[in-house]
């Protein structure tokens, strides 16, 4: 420090910030301002080990004259200046316009349904305008809470991160700063980045962002009830319901569904398998449909299509069930209704003692039968023309004697038109005998029942339909024998089933031959059925 500023050493006090990013130099009143100038107080900032890139020189200026002009005042300014850290910014992740709707929609529905729930009127409407001030009403049943995904989809984009600068205080050291974190958590396998930061999902699920965690999870699972917290469910993969299914809800699945408790007057459809631990009430208007198998513990007023095989372990009660495959249901009771079983099961017992009408039709698959009985319905009209074209043909060659060029033309035509009848009558035959093979490749004709068979039964097999007007004890298998008559075995024993039910002839069940081609079903039967039309 210069000698001629010693002597100003005790006017002179600097205060420097906590954050060591600031100082303020005061100076004492005195009788002479000669002494304090730029050189002066630079020299005493030098001697206080602040830097000289972070004096403000301006700030001296002004400090100086402030104090040429008033001597005799104290005078204080901040003449030091450090720089602040710049940190840098986080990734971030910015979801695409479409999710972006979706999730405004959601949070809107999410605001409604805690509305209505604390109005109470949930329950009396199923679409309802919460707010006097929303034009949209929401609609609880179809409006979904869940935040759904393709697979391939283009959820979001991500922005990188911005590195920091750091900072220097009075002193000149550096000042660390924070450098902006990367999202290196932000995805798992279930995405695909892009070149231009763009995140695909690579499986269908339920997507969810958390703690910068983006995920899907391919399985939906609902801790509650599905109900107007949920709405109804639509999802690409397998669904869980911890609780049960409440009245007029959907849950639709392109893969399994299982609900752990009652499934009410609802609506299921699984592209393979439904898993009931409990069961479903349906009251007549509840249906289900499964590509695959179906398990529950009971059905009650149920109408269900399943295309694969079925297990009940309590009771069937009035219900109306086609089923593509086989029943186990060794303990269970069928009572009332109308179930159609392509490849028969067990049974704990059919009807019930107080007389319940119960119909069981065995070995069916009616979309098929369908398709013969159109076939077998389009035959005797394709012989029927051909028999008329051949008369027509006979007389006509009868009445000309030696045709001329006009004449053979005429006869040409008729000619070509009898092989396409012909033609047609073959692929007709071929059309059935193909339908009856796929008959045979997926039905069986054999039920047993461990318990009893009670009187008011009908049970109908191809040819047959077999009326129980008396109760009948079991352990007993139905079937037909090698001549495809309808027996009833007990205790080993085989007798016909007319032993303890009345039988008549009946075709609601078709009797189908067996076939007699190998397996070789083309996508063509329609194509034969609709030109044999």
């Amino acid at each position: 420090m210069a000698t001629n500023n010693c002597d100003i050493d005790g006017l002179l006090k600097l205060n420097i910030a906590k954050d060591r990013l600031s100082a303020v130099l005061r100076i004492e009143q005195n009788q002479s301002s000669s002494s304090i100038t730029r050189d002066s107080l630079t020299a005493y900032l030098g001697g206080c080990d602040i830097s000289a890139q972070c004096i403000l020189f301006d700030e001296i200026d002004k400090l100086v004259e402030a104090v040429g002009e008033n001597p005799t005042q104290v005078h204080e300014m901040i003449v030091v200046k450090g720089k602040h850290p710049v940190e840098g910014k986080n990734a971030e992740f910015v979801f695409s316009d479409k999710l972006k709707v979706r999730q405004d929609e959601i949070a809107k529905r999410e605001a409604a349904f805690i509305k209505a729930e604390q109005n109470d009127i949930l329950e009396s409407q199923a679409k309802s305008d919460i707010d006097d001030s929303d034009t949209d009403p929401i609609d609880f049943y179809n409006e979904s809470p869940f935040l759904i995904v393709d697979k391939g989809e283009i959820i979001g984009k991500v922005i990188e991160a911005s590195p920091g600068l750091d900072g220097i205080d009075v002193t000149g050291q550096s000042i660390a700063t924070k450098q902006g974190k990367n999202l290196s958590e932000l995805i798992d396998k279930s995405f695909q980045s892009e070149a231009d930061g763009s995140i695909r999902a690579l499986i269908a699920g339920h997507l969810t962002f958390k703690g910068m965690r983006l995920r899907i999870n391919p399985t939906l699972e609902i801790s509650g009830f599905v109900d107007f917290s949920t709405g109804n469910i639509d999802f690409p993969k397998d669904v869980i319901v911890n609780e049960g299914v409440r009245d007029r809800f959907t849950v639709k699945s392109n893969e399994n569904i299982e609900i752990r408790k009652l499934v009410e007057a609802s609506i299921l459809e699984s592209a393979k398998d439904i898993t009931l631990h409990n069961g479903m009430a349906g009251r007549d208007t509840g249906t289900l449909s499964t590509g695959g198998d179906l398990r529950a513990g009971y059905l009650d007023g149920v109408r269900a299509t399943v295309r694969g095989n079925c297990e009940i372990n309590k009771e069937i009660t009035n219900c109306q069930l086609s089923i593509a495959g086989k029943i186990n249901s060794p303990v269970a009771a069928i009572r009332g209704g109308e179930i159609h079983i392509a490849k028969g099961g067990v049974f704990g017992s059919i009807g019930s003692i107080q007389g319940v009408v119960t119909d069981l039709i065995l070995g069916s698959i009616p979309e098929i039968e369908q398709k013969i009985r159109l076939a077998m319905d389009l035959k005797p009209k394709i012989v029927n023309s051909i028999e008329k074209q051949e008369q027509e043909l006979e007389t006509y060659k009868s009445s000309i004697g030696k045709p001329n060029r006009e004449q053979e033309t005429e006869i040409w035509y008729i000619e070509s038109e009898l092989k396409n009848f012909k033609t047609k009558l073959v692929e007709l035959d071929t059309a059935i005998d193909r339908l009856g093979q796929i008959i045979h490749e997926n039905t069986e004709y054999q039920i047993t029942v461990k318990s009893s068979v009670f009187a008011k039964t009908t049970i109908w097999l191809p040819g047959y339909k077999a009326t129980f007007e008396n109760d009948v004890k079991g352990e007993l298998t139905i079937s037909l024998d090698q001549s495809r008559k309808p027996i009833i075995i007990r205790n080993g024993t085989s007798e016909p089933l007319r032993s303890v039910a009345k039988i008549i002839a009946d075709d609601r069940v078709l009797p189908i031959s067996p076939p007699k081609q190998e397996s070789g079903l083309t996508d063509d039967i329609d194509i034969a059925l609709s030109q044999a039309a």
